[in-house]
């Protein structure tokens, strides 16, 4: 258990560094994307309103600006709005490291981002509590402490089965997120390439954005559950983790 939980956490670290990441392309390429439409002397390019959290179970009146996205149609529309889903993980220990979500409520939104109901008082609920925070060892201890006998057993195989699924999906997002990175820094690279020439039409700008978007629109379909299931398990085998009961 404490494997598992050690490892989700520094995964959705890795996850949230690449949200800050995906923050800062997203809010270049917006403004080169600008730039190039103006140059062509088209009319500005259509963002959509994105919130990322917005299939998630969130609780209280929270500042959720940095997960409310304007992303370009296009971005949408070569990645899927499924592919911005992914993004709700990071965004929410996002949110905590800004002091607008408690761990708590981020547990949940956690979980919910997941399809994971959070059962207050199991050890797996506990387990994620402190995915969040970072604080393992100890913590993962104290919260099995909590049941005792046959109880513990039954609450300890039921949270590992949990958090394994749990990683996996961990594992998925970042991994799926960061390839999403790299489609917009494509595009703004496609920007710059396009500002360089002249009689531009929308047709002429879509086509080479799309063109050359491809490597990383390649890279994001073959992210899926079997890559990350497969990532997880060499890990898994080549620290010589606990993998199956008895």
């Amino acid at each position: 258990m404490t494997e598992l939980t050690t490892d989700t956490h520094s995964i959705l670290s890795e996850a949230k560094t690449d949200y800050a990441d995906f923050l800062n392309a997203n809010a270049t390429l917006n403004t080169k994307l600008a730039a190039v439409y103006a140059h062509a002397k088209l009319a500005p390019p259509t963002l959509s309103q994105t919130d990322v959290l917005a299939g998630t179970t969130i609780a209280g009146n929270v500042d959720r600006s940095s997960a409310n996205l304007k992303i370009a149609d296009i971005v949408v529309d070569m990645a899927g709005a499924g592919a911005m889903v992914e993004l709700a993980p990071a965004a929410t220990l996002y949110l905590v490291d800004a002091g607008a979500l408690t761990a708590d409520a981020a547990a949940t939104t956690l979980a919910s981002a997941f399809g994971t109901e959070l059962t207050v008082g199991s050890l797996f609920g506990g387990v994620v509590g402190v995915v969040v925070v970072g604080v393992v060892g100890g913590a993962i201890t104290f919260a099995a402490s909590q049941f005792v006998g046959q109880q513990q057993t039954t609450e300890l195989r039921g949270g590992i089965a949990k958090m394994a699924t749990f990683r996996e999906k961990a594992a998925l997002a970042r991994d799926r997120s960061r390839v999403l990175c790299d489609v917009v820094k494509a595009t703004s690279t496609t920007c710059d390439q396009l500002m360089g020439r002249d009689l531009l039409n929308e047709i002429a700008i879509d086509s080479l954005i799309r063109q050359q978007a491809q490597p990383a629109l390649k890279a994001l379909a073959k992210v899926n559950r079997l890559s990350a299931v497969t990532e997880l398990y060499q890990l898994d085998m080549n620290r010589d983790s606990w993998l199956q009961d008895g």
